[in-house]
């Protein structure tokens, strides 16, 4: 009987065949997301400069990037839980998709334990001062390719 998750896949490429494993699969597609989602913060951050923060816009831009925001999280939950072997209930995930960062810190704690949990933490931690500091570069880089003021 097939079970996709003892399976491997096959991947060809012009110079060769390599098998890898749904766990790898997995850590790559969580990887995709965080990318995905340090590079969406670091280059949409210097929007601020642009639109005024009392225009409707500005408010539909922020509950848009808070949404996308929190449909990765899940998505790297949903990933991570597959990798884990353990279910995603429905639960978890309206909790995920509608607390976002915070849900994810919960998830943490709740897979991985308290010691393994409060590592992950740490790591998401420097994940959130990574996109802080890029913000901050490309912020400053707009600030000084368009002559903006603060």
């Amino acid at each position: 009987m097939y079970n996709p998750k003892n399976s491997f896949q096959i991947r060809e490429n012009f110079y060769s065949m390599e098998t890898i494993s749904p766990k790898s699969a997995y850590s790559k597609n969580k990887l995709t997301i965080i990318l995905v989602l340090v590079g969406f913060f670091i280059f949409t951050a210097p929007i601020d400069l642009f639109i005024n923060e009392n225009l409707p816009v500005s408010k539909i831009i922020s509950i848009l990037s808070m949404i996308f925001s929190s449909f990765l999280i899940f998505a790297w939950c949903h990933y991570d839980a597959l990798e884990r072997n353990q279910p995603l209930g429905g639960g978890w995930r309206l909790l995920i998709l509608l607390l976002g960062v915070f849900a994810l810190l919960i998830y943490l704690l709740k897979t991985r334990g308290f010691k393994q949990g409060l590592f992950s933490i740490g790591f998401v931690c420097l994940i959130f001062i990574g996109i802080i500091v890029g913000s901050m570069i490309t912020t400053l880089l707009a600030m000084l390719i368009t002559g903006a003021n603060l």
